[in-house]
């Protein structure tokens, strides 16, 4: 895919909520925001001269699980019900380190779903159920995975 100079390479026209609003880009989005191309962190400076990888929303993000930065855990504009904060240790081995991942609080995948508007038609106050649904099927896959291992081994 071609992209113009100064053009953001991402469709927005398909995911971006409000009837009347398609094509626009979402809030934050560095290719839109006062300008254009110039809006977005300039990876040939900036990221090459500090070390510092930005995702779409302009965040610092670790390079080691592209992951932001710094873990969004405030309420997110508009937010009526008050979510935990609190995360669980997975089983899962974080690479390169002797620790295991982290999983998201039920703010955490709140927020992630208003950035990435599609917390429409989605009640807040389920975000606890929500999360361990998620954090089980993860360890499930986890385990799965292993087993598959130990068949191939050797």
């Amino acid at each position: 895919m071609k992209v113009e100079s100064g053009k953001c390479p991402v469709d927005h026209g398909k995911s971006n909520g409000a009837a009347g609003d398609a094509g626009a880009p979402p809030p934050g989005c560095p290719m839109h925001a006062s300008g254009g191309a110039a809006a977005a962190p300039d990876a040939s400076t900036s990221s090459k001269a500090r070390g510092t990888v930005y995702n779409v929303y302009a965040q610092p993000i670790d390079p080691k699980n592209q992951m932001p930065a710094t873990a969004a855990q405030q309420p997110s504009p508009g937010q009526q019900a008050e979510l935990s904060t609190s995360r669980v240790q997975s089983s899962i081995p974080k690479g390169g380190t002797e620790s295991t991942w982290l999983y998201p609080s039920p703010q955490m995948f709140w927020n992630a779903l208003v950035r990435k508007n599609k917390a429409e038609n989605v009640d807040e106050t389920d975000m606890d159920i929500v999360v361990k649904i998620h954090n089980e099927m993860n360890e499930r896959a986890w385990r799965k995975l292993l087993e598959w291992e130990g068949l191939h081994k050797g």
